[in-house]
């Protein structure tokens, strides 16, 4: 078995052709036998990351569906035999994968824009992009082009160099289980949470790995943190400087008595890995959510595997649960109820939804003879989606919701994270565990709002370090809704009263992504990339419904000064500089 990275290969069979491109994946395993085996991930089999025994299942010929619901983690098979090539996702979908058959040809990848460029013809999906530009995400199996597609999660695709089909080994079961209570679920979620680490880390004898773990001042990397038990990792905290996310970060390592590394970005950080940046986001999330990236050196004399909190925001805080805020006077607090929907599900999933358009929708740039088309096409992508998730056993609102973030974790809008730690490391992800996904499908949704689980289950695996404060809010980040509201009323009141800058709450340029708005008016080059756009033809082939006079008004007015533009400009660079290169 080989251990390698970024394979690029092609394979003849008569008149047919398979090209083969994993690209940005830091550790593959190809097996050169009676049949091509790759294996990107990390299966695991009872409980131990086990490639030879699924390399024999598949050589034995029986990788059924019960062998395939027993696999448990990350990982995404690659099967070429004499007759066929056969492709299994993880129930995640958590390595992306793309694929187009054209001219006796099937292309996969790893990598959305590499199989852009080698298209001949494009053949646009141009209300794709508005829905980029709307949701920061795709939804659904579709692309830009209709040549392409996106590999499913817990599925099989076979090609027999005739057709194509896909079959589910495995489906979300999400009916929930109220025998438990909420201490009872936090309990079983910390027993899976230290399983899950141990699962990731059963390697360690047979590979002698160091590991490492990316260390926020939040939930999500904390309650990890405190998981670990007998290996202690090293910490590493990403920011553009030394404040209030390092800083908390370093009280939870100093309790552990752990290593623990700051690495601090470069003010042009996205400048001088822009092309890097756009070639990870490959058009299909905004690239500045790519940040781990060049910091190769300074992560690898240190450790071979990180792990990473992705998914516990969305699994256990209810980040994106459909609740109502308690206003104050008109203004927000942390005090939020189960929203009850007051329309049908796409509507409200529109209008809704946390991740969409911030203060500019670009529903107004679409001139009016094309307006229904366009968005009438959008809300059947989400409706497609929706109506999946209901024939896979969707069987409430909050279900559905649930659906629509989990049906391909890869594609939600912050999956680039992980997909740039592949530079400097090998990545693993917690929540990518089997046990850990059936514990959110069948928990409560109640629990899951204002993120009470989770703060059970960090005091379950640390006390102390549930009394550490957030870098997010700057208070004890098990703090009831309750008591938060109140310690920011008082805050307010005594920052007003003394003007000290110890009342004010955490500001943008202590955490470790910088305000958008602020960072492109600084940086002459991404400054440059947004004035682009003003006389951009590639936007004009996108979304050549466009009204673009209105558009380049709007565009010079957020270069001018309305700050209300930042993420627009972020999502429309990602765009343009992805067909940019997608045409070369």
């Amino acid at each position: 078995m080989i251990k390698t990275s970024n394979i690029k290969k092609t394979y003849h069979f008569l008149d047919k052709k398979i090209n083969i491109d994993f690209s940005f994946i830091n550790k593959i395993f190809f097996y050169d036998g009676l049949n091509k085996i790759f294996i990107l991930g990390d299966p695991i089999l009872n409980s131990t990351i086990n490639f030879h025994s699924i390399i024999d299942s598949i050589n034995s010929d029986t990788l059924d569906n019960q062998f395939l619901k027993k696999i448990d983690g990350e990982f995404l098979l690659i099967i070429i035999k004499d007759k066929s090539i056969n492709i299994v996702s993880d129930r995640f979908g958590s390595i992306p994968l793309y694929y187009s058959l054209k001219n006796n040809e099937f292309n996969i990848s790893t990598n959305m824009l590499n199989l852009f460029k080698k298209l001949d013809r494009k053949n646009l999906r141009t209300e794709k992009f508005m829905e980029f530009l709307y949701f920061q995400r795709l939804h659904g199996y579709d692309t830009y082009s209709n040549e392409i597609k996106i590999m499913p999660a817990s599925t099989q695709l076979k090609y027999d160099f005739k057709n194509i089909q896909l079959r589910k080994y495995w489906f979300q079961d999400f009916n929930k289980d109220y025998n438990y209570s909420i201490d009872e679920y936090a309990k079983n979620l910390s027993v899976a949470i230290q399983n899950s680490i141990n699962k990731k880390t059963s390697d360690q004898k047979n590979l002698n790995n160091k590991y490492g773990l990316f260390l926020s001042g939040g939930m999500d990397t904390r309650t990890i943190l405190a998981a670990f038990q007998d290996i202690k990792p090293i910490s590493f905290t990403l920011g553009f400087s030394e404040k209030a996310e390092y800083k908390v970060a370093k009280l939870l390592t100093k309790k552990k008595e752990l290593e623990h590394y700051f690495i601090k970005l470069n003010e042009d950080h996205y400048e001088r890995y822009f092309n890097n940046l756009i070639e990870i986001s490959s058009g299909m999330y905004v690239f500045d959510h790519a940040i781990f990236l060049g910091i190769k050196e300074k992560i690898k004399k240190y450790v071979d595997v990180t792990f990473n909190g992705h998914g516990f925001d969305y699994m256990f805080q209810g980040m994106y649960v459909p609740k109502s805020n308690y206003k104050i006077f008109g203004k927000p607090t942390y005090l939020n109820k189960l929203r009850v929907p007051a329309e049908e599900f796409t509507t409200d999933y529109f209008e809704n939804i946390a991740y969409k358009f911030k203060y500019i929708n670009p529903f107004k740039y679409i001139k009016d003879e094309f307006k229904t088309e366009v968005i009438d096409k959008l809300i059947l992508e989400v409706k497609n989606v929706f109506n999946e998730g209901k024939n896979y056993g969707c069987k409430t609102f909050y279900d559905s919701w649930d659906y629509m973030i989990s049906h391909r974790i890869s594609g939600h809008y912050s999956y680039p994270n992980i997909l740039s730690m592949n530079d400097s490391s090998h990545p693993r992800t917690i929540a990518f565990d089997n046990d850990i996904f059936d514990i959110f499908l069948r928990i409560p949704v109640e629990y899951r709002l204002n993120g009470e689980i989770l703060k059970r289950t960090l005091k379950y695996l640390n006390k102390d370090f549930a009394n550490i404060i957030s870098a997010n809010h700057g208070m004890k980040i098990t703090s009831s809704p309750l008591s938060m509201t109140l310690k920011t009323i008082i805050r307010k009141i005594l920052s007003k009263i003394s003007d000290s800058k110890k009342f004010k709450h955490p500001s943008a340029s202590e955490r470790t992504w910088p305000d958008r708005y602020d960072y492109l008016i600084k940086n002459k080059y991404i400054y440059t990339k947004a004035k682009d756009l003003i006389s951009s033809e590639h936007i004009d082939i996108a979304m050549p419904y466009l009204d673009r006079d209105l558009l380049n008004k709007d565009i010079k007015n957020f270069l001018n000064g309305d700050k209300k533009g930042g993420d627009f400009l972020f999502r429309l660079i990602t765009i343009n500089e992805f067909l940019k290169k997608g045409y070369v």
